[in-house]
């Protein structure tokens, strides 16, 4: 019934899609020729494509017109959208997911041959296939392929936080920088930033083959690459509690200062059940200490520690976790200059990160929930669409 009724819903926002333009202005298409065999390829593929409602708008946008499958003395990127997708392990992403099957070489090579007669059936399909994969790569590398808060269906219909990726391939087409345009959607953050270019070492130059299976090092940078991703979209916080590594972060300004913290183990069972939740935690400074506020789910029976207090509501006992240079934490967080911050009203947000690079080395954290199995069989096994 949920599928059934999912489908239904995808069908009429589709329908409607084609009266309604969204993300901008579109060109009003052509329904002869090369056009309306485009729009009636995606309506006859719209269920094995990951982002329907996206490739629509996309070639709406463009009036239905072919954009990857020209002549062969015409320059464009569609050799460069393939060799990208040949290296998606390079991001910690799965080749399987991005349509192997029908995006190969020797039919892109027919397909642009001046000399061979093809079918407008067989062009379009094509274009659609690659139209289709590339959005999917975008949306991936900035969402994360299985963000719990931002399915692909979600984000097809309204957009998620409001990237465009349809308006980012768009320009990535005319850019004389394709690559660094498509892979813009990133995540910003040093330790993304540090695990990319690992990743990139691991499984492409020291390996020179893109498609060899992930060993558990590579696995383990793949799956918290994912996990960065889903951290990056939405509101930043200006600091961060990983629960692995017991690290708290303070983002100042253009760095960033780490704070080492001691968590006993009813501490631990405490954090699990906030981590992923969407109540909203803040940090205050008071008296020295560091306080984080709105945490109803806190056991009352958690003993009291020095150190940074956290508080779960009027009617719970106050959960503290001891901090190293607490002094100097709360120092910091009650300058004047910390960006965006009101001192008794800090935003933080938890995360889990099980591996990060330093000095070019893997450094692994203890699995305390038993979270990366989960993950890694989901992003390495699981190549059906995910809606």
């Amino acid at each position: 019934m949920k599928s059934l009724l999912r489908s239904s819903i995808y069908t009429f926002v589709f329908a409607v899609s084609f009266i309604v333009p969204a993300f901008g202005a579109t060109v009003p298409p052509n329904n002869t020729g090369m056009a309306a065999v485009i729009d009636l390829q995606i309506k006859k593929h719209q269920k094995e494509l990951y982002y329907p409602l996206s490739v629509m708008r996309f070639y709406n946008s463009n009036g239905n017109k072919l954009a990857w499958i020209a002549p062969d003395t015409v320059k464009n990127h569609a050799t460069d959208a393939m060799l990208l997708l040949d290296c998606v392990l390079q991001y910690g992403l799965n080749h399987a997911n991005y349509h192997p099957g029908k995006l190969l070489y020797d039919e892109l090579r027919l397909l642009r041959s001046s000399t061979a007669s093809v079918s407008d059936e067989r062009k379009a399909v094509f274009d659609i296939w690659l139209t289709d994969a590339m959005l999917a790569f975008e949306n991936n590398l900035h969402y994360g392929r299985f963000n719990p808060n931002y399915p692909a269906g979600k984000i097809d219909v309204d957009g998620g936080d409001g990237f465009n990726s349809t308006a980012m391939l768009k320009a990535a087409l005319i850019s004389e920088e394709f690559t660094t345009a498509i892979t813009s959607a990133q995540p910003k953050s040093k330790i993304y930033l540090d695990l990319k270019r690992q990743m990139y070492l691991e499984t492409g130059l020291y390996t020179n083959d893109c498609y060899e299976f992930p060993q558990k090092g590579i696995q383990n940078m793949a799956i918290n690459m994912e996990r960065l991703r889903w951290y990056s979209v939405g509101e930043k916080t200006p600091v961060e509690i990983n629960i692995p590594s017991h690290i708290l972060t303070a983002h100042v300004q253009d760095s960033d200062i780490y704070f080492n913290l001691k968590m006993t183990k009813a501490t631990l069972i405490a954090l699990e059940k906030l981590l992923g939740s969407s109540a909203p935690i803040t940090l205050s400074v008071l008296r020295g200490q560091v306080i984080l506020y709105s945490l109803p789910l806190i056991n009352d029976h958690l003993k009291d520690l020095s150190g940074i207090s956290l508080i779960g509501g009027a009617k719970d006992l106050p959960l503290h976790i001891s901090v190293l240079k607490s002094k100097k934490l709360a120092k910091l967080l009650s300058r004047r200059d910390f960006p965006q911050i009101i001192v008794n009203d800090i935003p933080l947000k938890l995360t889990y990160i099980t591996g990060e690079i330093k000095g070019g080395v893997l450094i692994s954290y203890n699995d305390i929930y038993g979270l990366d199995r989960d993950l890694t069989q989901t992003l390495y096994q699981t190549v059906k669409k995910i809606k």
